[in-house]
């Protein structure tokens, strides 16, 4: 049916719009609506042929150019797979009218195509405007994580769009906070993969479906495929028992359609439709570390209970409309619509990308948010942005990366000879990490360590483990500052990874496949993954007792597993 479809439209419809249409006039949209296609269009005739197709305009049938419209706007619109690419390329660039639905139809394919994957050799076969897509498509998916590895826990969307949690959310202890005694955290029970129940308060829609999660050590989030802004909360039995999980609407943010929600530690961010940004949370995400206080935007180090809007952020007069958002230990990035980056917090390292920082000791906390300066011209336009412990990651839409921050560790793979390493400690201004040998869609920053996902599903990773000298495998004796591919990880989409900065220092990280399916490697002694009998060998002795020691490896898991607590993930 594809076949006929395409044989008995495309020769009919294509040469009915080349001549039944005005070319002038179509190249300012198309340039507009698809820049990632610019190539893939047909190219353009001399004044000399336009005047000659204007004169078969006149005598051909109009009747007939617009029944070929009609005919294709209505199948773009009702299957966008029954076309390549390339197609819709061609086709937008055809017609003014074409260009909405081919639009939307790119929108669902940089959402759900995966076609690159699916074809044999890779991306070295694909025609450019397709392979150009596909690389706006990997990037759009990396950016709306469906699994998040928070600390001592995971959370993820099933493949009927739910909330799925498992391990030790901080958030569900019953002691004292604080007290990090290994056996008051063995005695407090590890969550079972538990999927959570929406609240009846939640407009009351059974069939809701979450989109993206943010995750950390005091809250979790949901953002539902309609923008609605939801947080998990625990419900108990009368011996104290967790019952279910809870889904809540975020009452002040009712009405508000969110586009991306962010966070870790102790600070939370939802970013807004319309480029304005809700800010809220603790001073600092351990209230016994003062020195990781930050502020989050407002021009002061304060603790807000509830979302209020950064002033500078947003479509009104004077405010720039940001597009997404990433929350570290004690700082903050922000991404504008335009490609240019923001930062706000603790600079000590110069994890925030400002050279005023280096070279004023009292800008080490800047307390609103300044923007981020690059010594390239032009500067890179940064689609997503990754924040560490102390050092920060931007991913430019050329695929390529810059860093700042802590580097002494190895997490920025940039060139720098070894004699000069000890100077290098810390980066000011972010550095193109000309390591990286890959077109990069996806980066995940962790203490010490950054990971980097290639467009054809590979991973990479840089600097230092907290609980291994040797992280996948590693040789001890590789440097840190090299990327090292990562063995048995194929057609990986998304990576996140923990930061837990308590005195073991626990991390895992999490890699979504783009068959649903997730592999982990870190710690597990919280349940933060399960893996199958015949894996345990890799890994020691699993149980809810955990190691005193940093370097355990009763619960720990040098290698690439896949995870087993349930059926797959919803990418």
């Amino acid at each position: 049916f594809v076949g006929w479809l395409r044989s008995a439209i495309m020769p009919f419809a294509v040469p009915q719009l080349r001549h039944g249409l005005n070319v002038q006039g179509r190249t300012k949209c198309t340039r507009e609506a698809l820049p990632h296609l610019l190539r893939a269009r047909p190219p353009h005739t001399g004044p000399g042929a336009r005047s000659k197709k204007a004169a078969v305009t006149q005598s051909s049938d109009p009747s007939e150019s617009e029944m070929a419209l009609s005919a294709i706007e209505g199948c773009i619109a009702w299957s966008p797979a029954l076309f390549t690419p390339t197609c819709l390329a061609r086709l937008g660039a055809l017609a003014t009218p074409l260009c909405a639905a081919v639009v939307q139809a790119c929108a669902h394919q940089l959402r759900v195509a995966r076609f690159l994957l699916l074809v044999p050799g890779g991306g070295a076969r694909l025609a450019h405007g397709e392979r150009l897509l596909h690389r706006a498509q990997r990037q759009s998916v990396a950016m709306r994580p469906t699994c998040v590895a928070a600390e001592n826990y995971s959370v993820g969307i099933d493949p009927r769009g739910r909330l799925v949690l498992w391990g030790r959310p901080g958030w569900l202890e019953m002691r004292a906070y604080g007290n990090e005694d290994g056996d008051s955290v063995s005695s407090w029970p590890a969550l079972l993969p538990r999927v959570a129940v929406p609240y009846e308060a939640v407009d009351g829609n059974v069939k809701m479906r979450i989109s993206s999660v943010a995750a950390s050590r005091h809250a979790v989030f949901a953002l539902t495929t309609d923008g609605n802004l939801l947080f998990a909360q625990i419900r108990r039995c009368a011996d104290l028992a967790v019952h279910d999980v809870e889904l809540h609407p975020l009452k002040e943010l009712i009405g508000v359609r969110i586009a991306q929600v962010a966070t870790r530690f102790g600070q939370a961010y939802a970013v807004t439709s319309d480029g304005e940004v809700y800010a809220w949370g603790m001073r600092s995400g351990d209230p016994h570390r003062p020195e990781l206080s930050c502020s989050m935007g407002f021009g002061k180090v304060a603790t807000l209970l509830h979302p209020t809007r950064i002033p500078c952020f947003g479509s009104g007069p004077g405010a720039t409309p940001i597009r997404c958002v990433a929350s570290g230990i004690s700082h903050s990035l922000f991404v504008s619509i335009y490609g240019e980056v923001y930062s706000v917090g603790r600079a000590e390292d110069g994890q925030l990308g400002l050279a005023s920082s280096a070279l004023r000791p009292e800008c080490h906390h800047v307390m609103k948010p300044a923007k981020v300066s690059f010594d390239t011209r032009p500067s890179p336009m940064v689609v997503a942005v990754a924040a560490g412990a102390r050092h920060s990651l931007f991913l430019a839409a050329t695929g390529e990366v810059w860093g700042c921050g802590l580097a002494k560790y190895g997490a920025l793979p940039m060139t720098c000879p070894v004699a000069k390493r000890p100077m290098t400690s810390s980066v000011w201004v972010p550095r193109l990490l000309d390591r990286l040998q890959c077109f990069c869609t996806g980066i995940a920053a962790g203490i010490s360590i950054s990971f980097f996902v290639g467009e054809g599903g590979e991973v990479l990773l840089s600097g230092t483990a907290r609980q291994t000298p040797f992280p996948f495998g590693r040789s001890i004796n590789a440097d840190p500052w090299a990327p090292y591919r990562i063995p048995g990880l194929r057609q990986i989409e998304q990576v996140s990874v923990s930061m837990e900065l308590s005195s073991f220092q626990w991390e895992h990280a999490i890699f979504v496949r783009q068959d649903g399916s997730i592999y982990a490697w870190g710690h597990l002694g919280h349940g933060e993954f399960s893996i199958k009998e015949g894996q345990k060998s890799l890994c020691g002795l699993m149980g809810n007792v955990v190691g005193k020691a940093s370097n355990s490896t009763l619960s720990f898991c040098n290698s690439v597993v896949r995870v087993n607590n349930w059926p797959g993930l919803h990418c």
